[in-house]
Formats: C-alpha cells, sequence, structure tokens
C-alpha cells in the first residue's frame, strides 16, 4: 500500500519527532544526538566519546580558579537497535481535518521512541553492571 501524503512531508514529520524527542527526552543531550541523514549500517561499530565525571570546586584566594583534569575516553557503539515509528494518512483524512498532523504524528512518534529508548537504557541497569556499597532492596523499586 503507497501513501500519498501530499504536502505532509514524511521526512518533514521524522525530523520534527527528533526535535520533540530530545526537548521531551532531555536526558538524551548528554548523549550521542546525530540525527543526520548519513546512512548507518545495521550491526556497524561508531565511535563516540565521553568525559569523566567532573566536580564543582569552591573559589581559592590562594590559588583562584584551578583546573581540574579531565579525561575523554572513547567508546564504541554498536548500532544494533533501529527503532522505527509507522503510520498512514490517506488523502481523506489528511483533508478532512484541521488539526496539524505534522506535529500530532511527531508528537506521538518521539513518545513512543522515547519510551523505547528509555526502556532499552533501563535494562542495562543490573546489579552486575554497577557495584558499590549501597545496597537498595529490589522491593524499593516499583
Amino acid at each position: 500500500m503507497a501513501n500519498t501524503l501530499g504536502t505532509t512531508n514524511a521526512n518533514v514529520i521524522a525530523q520534527r519527532a527528533l526535535e520533540i524527542l530530545v526537548a521531551d527526552y532531555s536526558f538524551l543531550r548528554s548523549g550521542v544526538t546525530d540525527f543526520s541523514d548519513e546512512a548507518a549500517k545495521f550491526g556497524a561499530s561508531v565511535f563516540t566519546s565521553r568525559l569523566s565525571a567532573l566536580t564543582a570546586q569552591n573559589y581559592s584566594q590562594s590559588t583562584g580558579y584551578a583546573a581540574s583534569a579531565v579525561t575523554q575516553t572513547d567508546v564504541s557503539i554498536t548500532l544494533d537497535k533501529f527503532k522505527h515509528v509507522s503510520y498512514s494518512v490517506d488523502d481523506q483524512e489528511r483533508t478532512s481535518s484541521n488539526v496539524n498532523l505534522i506535529e500530532r504524528f511527531a508528537g506521538a512518534a518521539a513518545h513512543a521512541i522515547g519510551l523505547q529508548m528509555v526502556g532499552d537504557l533501563l535494562t542495562l541497569v543490573t546489579s552486575a553492571t554497577f557495584t558499590s556499597a549501597l545496597t537498595v532492596a529490589s522491593t524499593a523499586f516499583n
């Protein structure tokens, strides 16, 4: 089934969905947000970098604003989770509504992708992944 979207351009909806996704899920700004149109191959590895945690310091009259060392570490990421949201709009639906379909569909798409991304990220949070002296009972998470 081929869609005829008229002035409702799927690329415009997709681009707007990415903008909404990053705005609504602000933690994504801490990671990689390269939404360029460069093709990405499933299973390929890309490299990004992460910075070591920084600590805020008090101003010192004797040393002033002393700089702290920062470590940047390269991290390999395997592209193995391609997510999408699919939708269909026919000409009758498009022309019988005064609703801004780009905003409506982009917002819903961003929300669906964001929920999936958060779920995928949270599956990585396990007691085996993070070790510390702090112990929290699993019943505390509900």
